[in-house]
């Protein structure tokens, strides 16, 4: 397969979960990807077109550095997926720190408006992109805990105003932005109605994980219009 074949992809949170499946994915499939996370991956990428690059995300001078890296390199930067992500404290809204507040919506919130507005202009430049934002069930449907996660996740799976903006601005006709919120996938709308029982009823996160593949194969789809 090479339905990727010459892109230029970068992937925040590349180094596990969805992030990683991602990465795989469109290595698989012709892409060079550039897998980004805090730290390392516990187990090496075994793709040659899979280049671990690590990043703040939650860091402006770090974007700035990353993507003029891969421009220097490759002349182009495709295709971003905004992954990378945190839970913070998970603590009601009551007991909710500040501090914590803040990390996650500067890694969950910030970090994509950052991403984001460190490869519009490129991908303005050469004439195409694809920029897709990663939300969650959780923007959607609320539970008593997680009110930071709940607000950073929201800001891409309901309103989608973050995401549109750029398209209703700057964005050329062949640029797009894509929001996810996984609410049309089946096993998402399953987990909405699990997230309205008890707690202790819900799955546990390993079965949530497990999905990550499914994940990247949408990602895919929203790359080139082709689902697998």
């Amino acid at each position: 397969m090479s339905r990727l074949n010459g892109r230029i992809a970068i992937v925040t949170g590349g180094c596990s979960g969805i992030g990683r499946a991602t990465v795989e994915l469109f290595a698989a499939e012709g892409a060079e990807v550039y897998a980004v996370d805090v730290a390392k991956p516990r187990q090496a990428f075994e793709q040659e077109a899979v280049h671990f690059a690590s990043l703040d995300v939650a860091s402006a001078p770090g974007w700035q550095a990353l993507t003029e890296d891969v421009a220097a390199r490759h002349g182009r930067i495709d295709v971003l997926v905004n992954n990378a992500g945190i839970g913070g404290s998970m603590a009601a809204l009551a007991d909710e720190e500040l501090e914590s507040w803040h990390q996650v919506l500067a890694v969950n919130l910030t970090g994509t408006f950052l991403g984001m507005r460190a490869v519009i202009p490129r991908m303005l430049t050469q004439g195409a992109g694809s920029i897709i934002n990663l939300s969650s069930i959780w923007g959607n449907a609320a539970v008593a805990f997680g009110a930071a996660y709940h607000a950073s996740k929201g800001a891409f799976g309901s309103s989608r105003s973050m995401p549109r903006s750029p398209t209703a601005s700057r964005a050329s006709a062949s640029t797009r932005f894509t929001p996810v919120s996984w609410r049309r996938l089946p096993s998402c709308r399953r987990r909405a109605r699990e997230l309205r029982r008890p707690y202790s009823a819900a799955p546990r996160w390993n079965a949530w994980r497990s999905r990550s593949r499914s994940r990247a194969a949408y990602c895919f789809s929203q790359v080139t219009n082709r689902a697998i």
